[in-house]
């Protein structure tokens, strides 16, 4: 798993982008192995991933996460946007180019983004993931090989019942 958020550092080192945030659920989960409601990543091009949630789900983060760096938020008094601009401030400072999910990032969370970085650059990091998940490793289609023996199995079992 750690092999994936190398793999999302080196599209971000060809294409010059210093922090990417991942929002869309699936994609959470692809890179760190946990996705609980309200949960985000960023991914730094030269330090640690972290991965964003609420505080009440910290713990359990914690043992999910393949992600080394698991920091909480207290909601309502503070969101998630915020906090990932916290962040992002005390790892780049003033990061040049932000990757975003375009087609997961609501306007609000874009807008609080680009007024706590005005003079970044934001770019689309959507197809570069989709890509990447698209393309199976081969311990993946063991996986999914073992998935399907199991769904299989099961419908036996149902139809013989």
């Amino acid at each position: 798993m750690k092999n994936r958020v190398e793999k999302v550092k080196a599209w971000m080192a060809a294409q010059g982008v210093d922090v990417s945030i991942v929002l869309k659920p699936q994609d959470v989960f692809y890179l760190s192995g946990s996705a609980p409601i309200c949960s985000g990543l960023l991914i730094f091009r030269q330090t640690l991933p972290i991965e964003i949630c609420i505080w009440l789900d910290g713990q359990e983060v914690r043992k999910e996460s393949f992600f080394t760096r698991v920091v909480g938020y207290r909601f309502p008094e503070f969101s998630m946007v915020g906090k990932m601009a916290e962040l992002i401030q005390k790892e780049v400072s003033s990061p040049r180019v932000i990757g975003i999910e375009q087609d997961h990032m609501t306007v609000r969370f874009y807008n609080t983004m680009a007024t706590a970085f005005p003079k970044a650059e934001f770019v689309s990091i959507t197809r570069a993931i989709d890509e990447m998940r698209a393309i199976k490793t081969p311990e993946e289609i063991r996986y999914m090989k073992k998935a399907a023996e199991m769904a299989d199995a099961g419908m036996r079992a149902a139809l013989e019942a």
